[in-house]
């Protein structure tokens, strides 16, 4: 595990190297590439899990790079390290009435890769829409409940790939610095075998992204 988090750093810093190198080396057309880096928080949720509100944060960073088709008109295309999941600290019943829950949470780290296809307006400001495909790194989940549920995360694992829709608006805040909004949901079932009381037996990501990114070029 500790070995995937520096390869998955080594590939993210070259990824902004290159395209800082590309919008560079195309002195034709210097803004037919521009690298971005990014950094910021989730706020996520699992549909179909027995708790509403995007109570579970973690971190969102990586790099990325746009190809710009035209003075309004580009691609964008990332690489991130994300985590999502969710989290209830409430007392409520299970969905099948044998037990309560008293808290849960769940951790879901992925590398995600998002590609969008986005327009630009006069100002820099730019609206995005597309896919990501994440690939699931690890999880967890804690289960605390009255009376107490032999529950264990590993028997009730989450598919390996997320497969999600993604809007995006990012907005120019000084300089080459952006506030970033994201919005990303789940197009597939991330999971069916859900643990016995704690939700539908469909569950989907939900998530809501806040970060600030330095553009170049």
């Amino acid at each position: 595990m500790k070995y995937m988090k520096y390869r998955l750093l080594f590939c993210l810093l070259l990824i902004a190297c290159t395209a800082n190198a590309q919008s560079n080396y195309y002195v034709e057309d210097a803004n037919l590439f521009r690298g971005m880096v990014t950094a910021g928080a989730n706020f996520t949720q699992i549909d179909g899990d027995n708790y509403a509100g995007y109570h579970k944060a973690g971190i969102n960073a990586g790099a990325g790079v746009y190809t710009m088709f035209s003075n309004e008109i580009g691609a964008g295309l990332e690489m991130l390290y994300t985590r999502k999941g969710s989290r209830g600290n409430f007392k409520q019943n299970s969905s099948n009435q044998s037990f309560q829950i008293l808290a849960y949470k769940a951790i879901l780290n992925y590398v995600d890769l998002p590609i969008q296809l986005y327009y630009f307006d006069q100002r820099g400001d730019h609206f995005g829409a597309g896919f990501s495909y994440s690939r699931l790194i690890n999880q967890s989940e804690t289960f605390d409940t009255d009376p107490k549920q032999n529950l264990k995360s590993e028997d009730y694992p989450f598919r390996k790939s997320d497969y999600c829709m993604v809007l995006s608006a990012n907005v120019k805040v000084v300089g080459k610095f952006y506030i970033t909004g994201r919005f990303q949901y789940s197009l597939v079932k991330v999971r069916t075998n859900v643990p016995p009381g704690f939700g539908r037996t469909e569950q989907y990501n939900n998530m809501v992204t806040l970060r600030l990114m330095y553009l170049f070029n």
